[in-house]
């Protein structure tokens, strides 16, 4: 397992920053509650890592640590003097030396005040230092930490004795085989205390300060349950949100309560809410674990979708399903494009509203096309080339084109190539599509007229990541995307799902796979008998959802408005779409 190896398997997204990995999201605070992006970086060579959400996330290791993270081995890593495994150099922590006395009169009255009894700051060790609270931290018997803090309820103010080692208050005290308790403060620790619950921790220097986790992970290490009642307010939060991944979400339970914190609680409420509070601590759910009693049951009946034009696709792919893919493959010139035009044009005819992705062919060529497929036999006509004597063009009239446009106008949206071909930038388009103008069916044609990036190596390992990221989109956005993937070469025959260019898992991760067939005379008597009258087949190779697959739809295609219809349903080509109604509409509204 190499540095790169590891991203490609467990970052969802990164992308190369120099001689840094850096993926969309920290694997370990995933970005916080606020999302942010590219704060993780892991060096391509050592597997050196750290996030840079200051004072939230913050973490830091070596590859082996990443490793052990993701379950995985680092062997295969190079070996020389500037990228060995190094044991980290342990900080030298001066042990501290006070003389403290028990807590006088002003620290006591202040510690009754916050609600403690002498049984709990002895037990705790709280003492006195010219005035000043004392909090011995103790590690394994040993003294490393002393805090001060000034006893006053109008002025906090909080010290270290020069030094120290940043640990856990009370950790010495603590049973392993009882859930952990940890407070962002002392006084917490003191209030659960008083309530009866002795398992409790502190945290040394407040929320922000996370050093104690490796100082202390031994110690940690041997908890089963760990209960976590941060302070409430933003640092709190923030506190929940970068220690949970470290200390593990499968065993971190937080406690929820209406008061700034547990000191507070116990002052204001007494001791049995804050033990009653710490028993209804709520667990963590573990990030992409769902259960399966509050999973909504699917009906494939109800389930929403386009319908395709064809009677056929209907009948065996039950139309194009929301949250679902398709990919489509098929020698040159069979039909792809054309055939999956028609299929947006009937979407507009749904009310549904498409994104089409074309890396290839001109935004005016591709509206040419699907003004003949909209437009029908009947509205188109033809007219002699400009350039070439006695060649016939076929075209639509210019009154039925802006019949057409007024009709497709809100609902029909093409993705500019000519800025970018980039995978990340085309799920960004079409994010924005599905949020603000509510499209549903997207088109990307084809996987080769997308750039990677990367090296020739990387090529279909990214082009397979687009398609798995084209599939969460779908998902996610309860849309529905049609996908063209060449095939690897012509072959005599029919296409397979193995013949699809790239890697196995595109077809693996596709809900439904499609091969589209041009019939000629010299190849028509590898087609079943029951198509061999049509000159187009489209083969159905996969359809999870309805489990059919090697089932064939025959269909005619037309020349002229470059129409795909059914061969038993003839009328298919003069079908009539409703933008003459709607643009005559149009036309009367603008006359008056």
């Amino acid at each position: 397992m190499t540095p790169q190896e590891l991203a490609a398997r467990h970052f969802r997204e990164y992308k190369m920053r120099g001689e840094e990995i850096v993926p969309t999201y920290c694997p370990f605070c995933e970005g916080g509650k606020k999302n942010e992006k590219h704060t993780f970086g892991m060096n391509a060579e050592t597997g050196a890592y750290n996030c840079k959400r200051a004072n939230s996330c913050n973490v830091s290791g070596s590859f082996y640590d990443l490793c052990k993270h993701f379950g995985e081995h680092p062997e295969g890593m190079k070996v020389n003097d500037a990228i060995r495994e190094r044991p980290p150099k342990k900080k030298q922590c001066k042990k501290p030396n006070v003389k403290t006395r028990d807590p006088g009169t002003k620290v006591e009255k202040y510690l009754k005040l916050r609600g403690f009894s002498s049984n709990t700051w002895q037990r705790r060790k709280v003492s006195e230092k010219d005035g000043n609270m004392v909090f011995p931290y103790y590690e394994n018997g040993e003294l490393v930490l002393v805090k001060y803090r000034v006893p006053s309820t109008k002025e906090k103010r909080i010290w270290q004795e020069g030094g120290g080692k940043p640990v856990l208050w009370g950790m010495d005290d603590c049973d392993p085989g009882l859930p952990l308790v940890i407070t962002e403060g002392e006084m917490d620790t003191l209030a659960l205390d008083e309530a009866g619950v002795r398992n409790a921790v502190s945290v040394p220097f407040g929320a922000e300060n996370h050093e104690w986790i490796k100082n202390c992970w031994e110690f940690i290490d041997q908890f089963k349950k760990i209960i976590i009642w941060p302070d409430r307010d933003e640092a709190g939060q923030d506190m929940l949100e970068a220690i949970i991944p470290r200390l593990g979400e499968w065993r971190c339970f937080v406690v929820n309560s209406k008061h700034k914190d547990a000191n507070v609680q116990l002052y204001k409420e007494g001791r049995e809410t804050v033990k009653e509070a710490v028993n209804n601590a709520e667990e963590v759910p573990i990030k992409r674990l769902v259960k399966l009693s509050e999973v909504k049951t699917l009906d494939p009946a109800k389930m929403e979708r386009s319908l395709s034009g064809i009677s056929g696709i209907n009948r065996y792919l039950g139309g194009y399903i929301y949250g679902t893919i398709t990919v489509w493959t098929g020698d040159n010139a069979a039909g792809k494009s054309s055939f999956l035009g028609q299929e947006m044009i009937e979407c507009i005819e749904q009310n549904i509203p498409v994104v089409i992705y074309s890396g290839e062919l001109p935004h005016g060529m591709l509206r040419y096309w699907l003004h003949l497929q909209m437009a029908g036999v009947e509205n188109i006509r033809v007219k002699e080339d400009y350039f070439v004597k006695g060649k016939e063009v076929y075209y639509v009239p210019e009154r039925t084109e802006k019949f057409m446009q007024a009709w497709y106008e809100e609902r029909f949206y093409l993705y500019d190539h000519l800025k970018s071909t980039r995978p990340e930038d085309i799920i960004e388009v079409f994010t924005s599509a599905a949020r603000r103008y509510g499209c549903k069916v997207f088109l990307v044609d084809n996987l080769m007229a997308v750039n990677y990036g990367g090296s020739k190596g990387e090529y279909y390992h990214r082009q397979s990541e687009f398609v798995t990221r084209l599939k969460e989109f779908a998902d996610k956005f309860s849309c529905h995307v049609h996908i063209i993937a060449h095939p690897n070469k012509t072959k005599e025959g029919k296409l397979g799902k193995d013949d699809i260019a790239g890697l196995k898992e595109i077809t693996n991760k596709a809900d439904n796979v499609m091969a589209v067939h041009r019939i000629e005379d010299e190849n028509r008597d590898s087609f079943d008998e029951e198509v061999q009258d049509c000159n187009t087949v489209i083969d159905v190779l996969k359809s999870r959802i309805y489990g059919k697959q090697n089932v064939s739809v025959g269909l005619m295609f037309s020349e002229m408005s470059k129409r795909f219809y059914m061969h038993s349903s003839p009328e298919g080509e003069d079908r009539r779409y409703s933008w003459a109604e709607y643009g005559k509409q149009k036309e009367l509204a603008a006359n008056g």
